[in-house]
């Protein structure tokens, strides 16, 4: 037998909450609340590691630029000044380096105005994202002695 105390109702010594006098849990709305702040907090982790797994990419392909263009460079200057040709223009430069397989290697070969130096330009280019990415270097030789 159950008797009513105020908005509570006494069951064998135990008080049993009327539903309509407070709630246990929570609403459906707070819920949706909670789940759309955990789904940013989410969201924003997930970008950081894309832009940083982006940005180590980005990193990785900088630097094995720089690396062909200075292998490049370096078997240029082992040349004699007489055994580098001028070019009309960027001509592909193919080396036996497997790092550079994704990578486009051009140089160009021109005198400068006064005829006793050469300036060798050296193009390495990329495609990341679908992006062309390309880096330039140039270099000087002057003529042997």
């Amino acid at each position: 037998p159950a008797r009513l105390i105020g908005t509570h109702h006494i069951l064998r010594g135990w008080f049993v909450m009327d539903s309509w006098s407070k709630q246990d849990g929570f609403t459906m709305i707070e819920m949706l609340i909670a789940m759309f702040l955990l789904m940013i907090g989410f969201f924003a982790v997930i970008t950081v590691f894309w832009c940083s797994a982006k940005s180590g990419s980005f990193s990785r392909n900088m630097t094995t630029a720089a690396n062909l263009s200075q292998d490049m460079m370096e078997r240029f200057t082992t040349l004699k000044y007489n055994d580098l040709p001028v070019t009309a223009g960027f001509v592909n430069y193919t080396s036996g380096n497997p790092a550079g397989a994704n990578f486009s290697r051009l140089k160009k070969v021109e005198l400068n105005a006064g005829g006793s130096m050469k300036i060798i330009t050296v193009k390495i280019s990329w495609n990341e994202s679908g992006t062309l990415k390309s880096r330039t270097f140039t270099m000087t030789k002057t003529a042997d002695f």
